[in-house]
Protein backbone atom coordinates (compact mmCIF):
# COMPACT_ATOMS: atom_id res chain seq x y z
CA UNK A 1 0.00 0.00 0.00
CA UNK A 2 1.21 3.29 -0.64
CA UNK A 3 0.04 6.54 0.96
CA UNK A 4 0.34 10.36 0.01
CA UNK A 5 -0.55 12.97 2.19
CA UNK A 6 -1.34 15.24 -0.65
CA UNK A 7 -4.45 16.74 0.18
CA UNK A 8 -7.00 19.29 -0.02
CA UNK A 9 -4.98 23.03 1.05
CA UNK A 10 -8.05 24.61 2.81
CA UNK A 11 -5.86 27.99 1.97
CA UNK A 12 -6.49 27.62 -1.64
CA UNK A 13 -9.99 26.25 -1.26
CA UNK A 14 -11.90 29.78 -1.52
CA UNK A 15 -9.20 31.02 -4.63
CA UNK A 16 -10.51 28.24 -6.65
CA UNK A 17 -13.99 28.50 -5.68
CA UNK A 18 -14.38 32.00 -6.73
CA UNK A 19 -12.22 30.82 -10.08
CA UNK A 20 -14.58 28.13 -11.12
CA UNK A 21 -17.79 29.65 -9.82
CA UNK A 22 -18.31 27.48 -6.99
CA UNK A 23 -20.30 28.13 -3.58
CA UNK A 24 -18.32 25.21 -1.95
CA UNK A 25 -16.71 26.54 1.24
CA UNK A 26 -15.32 23.88 3.29
CA UNK A 27 -12.80 20.52 2.65
CA UNK A 28 -15.80 18.24 3.15
CA UNK A 29 -17.96 20.29 0.13
CA UNK A 30 -14.66 20.86 -1.90
CA UNK A 31 -13.79 17.00 -1.79
CA UNK A 32 -17.76 16.06 -3.00
CA UNK A 33 -17.96 18.74 -5.61
CA UNK A 34 -17.73 16.91 -9.43
CA UNK A 35 -15.93 20.34 -10.56
CA UNK A 36 -13.61 19.59 -7.93
CA UNK A 37 -12.89 16.14 -8.30
CA UNK A 38 -12.39 16.57 -12.00
CA UNK A 39 -9.71 18.95 -11.39
CA UNK A 40 -8.40 16.53 -9.26
CA UNK A 41 -8.35 13.88 -11.86
CA UNK A 42 -7.14 16.12 -14.85
CA UNK A 43 -3.95 16.16 -11.77
CA UNK A 44 -3.68 12.64 -12.04
CA UNK A 45 -3.55 11.98 -15.41
CA UNK A 46 -1.25 14.55 -15.87
CA UNK A 47 1.19 13.28 -13.71
CA UNK A 48 0.80 9.92 -14.36
CA UNK A 49 1.76 10.95 -17.68
CA UNK A 50 5.22 11.78 -16.54
CA UNK A 51 5.32 8.28 -14.95
CA UNK A 52 6.28 4.86 -15.69
CA UNK A 53 3.49 2.74 -15.13
CA UNK A 54 4.67 0.86 -11.79
CA UNK A 55 5.31 4.40 -10.49
CA UNK A 56 1.17 6.04 -11.76
CA UNK A 57 -1.87 6.28 -9.29
CA UNK A 58 -4.11 3.73 -9.99
CA UNK A 59 -6.88 4.20 -7.06
CA UNK A 60 -7.60 6.91 -5.06
CA UNK A 61 -10.18 8.97 -2.67
CA UNK A 62 -10.39 12.34 -1.81
CA UNK A 63 -11.13 12.61 1.65
CA UNK A 64 -13.07 14.98 3.48
CA UNK A 65 -10.68 16.44 6.05
CA UNK A 66 -7.73 17.99 6.51
CA UNK A 67 -4.70 16.64 8.89
CA UNK A 68 -3.00 18.98 10.57
CA UNK A 69 1.19 18.27 11.55
CA UNK A 70 1.63 17.10 14.93
CA UNK A 71 -2.42 15.54 14.73
CA UNK A 72 -2.99 11.51 15.24
CA UNK A 73 -2.10 11.36 11.13
CA UNK A 74 0.80 12.91 10.53
CA UNK A 75 3.87 14.02 12.42
CA UNK A 76 4.70 17.52 13.49
CA UNK A 77 7.13 17.42 10.68
CA UNK A 78 3.87 16.29 8.58
CA UNK A 79 4.97 12.85 7.82
CA UNK A 80 2.62 10.40 7.73
CA UNK A 81 2.12 8.05 10.47
CA UNK A 82 1.09 4.82 8.56
CA UNK A 83 0.30 2.64 11.50
CA UNK A 84 -2.76 5.14 12.94
CA UNK A 85 -3.59 5.50 9.03
CA UNK A 86 -4.46 2.51 8.36
CA UNK A 87 -5.98 1.96 11.32
CA UNK A 88 -8.59 5.02 10.96
CA UNK A 89 -8.98 4.13 7.15
CA UNK A 90 -9.52 0.32 6.84
CA UNK A 91 -12.52 0.32 5.38
CA UNK A 92 -11.58 3.10 2.92
CA UNK A 93 -8.53 0.85 2.27
CA UNK A 94 -10.17 -1.97 1.54
CA UNK A 95 -12.42 -0.21 -0.92
CA UNK A 96 -9.86 0.59 -2.96
CA UNK A 97 -8.24 -2.68 -3.19
CA UNK A 98 -11.34 -4.66 -3.76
Amino acid sequence: MRLSKRMLDPDRGPAFAQRNGLVATTVSEFAKNPEVLSAIEQGVTAANGKLSRVEQIKKYIVLPEVSEPGSDVLTATGKLKRTPIAARYTDTIERLYS
